[in-house]
């Protein structure tokens, strides 16, 4: 167990050797939790690697602690972008901000490359990943898939279906330099006012300090005067699977109603909110469009 690491021991290298993709192999059973046969092989990061993907690998002190991996994609116009699909970092290391260095030290490697959009999905109920992806990376999504990856049987995933949010991430040379002086320097241009804007659901937290969806009208949009529109989801989704996983099914089915038709009125999730224990998502008019 480690009690405490010096961030600046950490590094990012690019994965190009057996050894590497080994590594990286490792640590896709380790954080996911994955049977042999649902784990990709080494030699499929190396043939992407050879063939306009990437995997880069953090490291601590030589340990290999996380990773992020991906492939070049085409939209239906043809338009090119790169698709992260995995980023992971083993348990004891998490919350150190290594997702974070991975992500920046991804969009300084495709800028190269001259590939300024970069996808990926993930759980529209997991908070962690929405603040760092939405919030601190600023990326953000108008497109919600139901049951992305099919059956997953993997640690995380099992019987729940597999719902995701496609985040899209524009990046350029001043975007990275402003990551990497610090995120906490980024300035938000928003200002948000939680009781005078609309939130779209409403919650109710019982005595085990399980929160549960409400369903009622107010996951309904009336106004798009409104500046912005919050949408709350559990803060704690890892514990709440484990103490009522009935409770993340109707969480799942609650979120996935309103969000897709958010995204269908020309809504978009453009940031994310933490305060006083409570997350919310933040959706935007898309001006202009009807």
């Amino acid at each position: 167990m480690i009690n405490k690491i010096n961030k600046e021991k950490i590094v990012v290298k690019k994965a190009d050797s057996t050894q590497a993709f080994n590594f990286v192999q490792n640590m896709h059973k380790e954080i996911w939790s994955l049977d042999d046969i649902e784990v990709t092989p080494a030699h499929i990061y190396s043939a992407v690697n050879n063939n306009g993907g990437l995997t880069l690998c953090a490291y601590y002190l030589d340990k290999p602690v996380g990773y992020v991996f991906g492939f070049c994609g085409k939209d239906k116009e043809n338009n090119i972008y790169f698709y992260s699909h995995n980023l992971g970092v083993i348990e004891e290391f998490r919350n150190y901000g290594i997702g974070f260095l991975l992500k920046l030290e991804l969009a300084k490697e495709l800028l190269k490359q001259n590939i300024n959009i970069v996808k990926w999905s993930f759980d529209p109920l997991d908070s962690k990943n929405a603040n760092l992806y939405i919030n601190k990376l600023g990326a953000i999504s108008d497109t919600y898939i139901n049951d992305y990856y099919g059956d997953m049987q993997d640690g995380i995933n099992k019987n729940l279906p597999g719902d995701r949010i496609v985040a899209e991430w524009s990046i350029n040379d001043s975007l990275v330099e402003e990551m990497s002086i610090g995120h906490e320097l980024r300035k938000k241009t928003n200002t948000y006012n939680l009781k005078k804007d609309r939130m779209l659901n409403s919650v109710k937290t019982d005595d085990k300090n399980i929160t549960y969806p409400v369903d009622d009208n107010k996951s309904i949009i009336h106004e798009k005067s409104k500046k912005h529109y919050y949408l709350e989801i559990p803060t704690n989704i890892d514990v709440l699977k484990k103490i009522s996983f009935e409770t993340v099914l109707d969480w799942r089915s609650h979120i996935r109603d309103i969000m897709k038709y958010c995204f269908k009125n020309n809504f978009f999730i453009s940031d994310t909110i933490y305060t006083n224990n409570k997350f919310y998502f933040v959706l935007t008019f898309k001006k202009g469009e009807k």
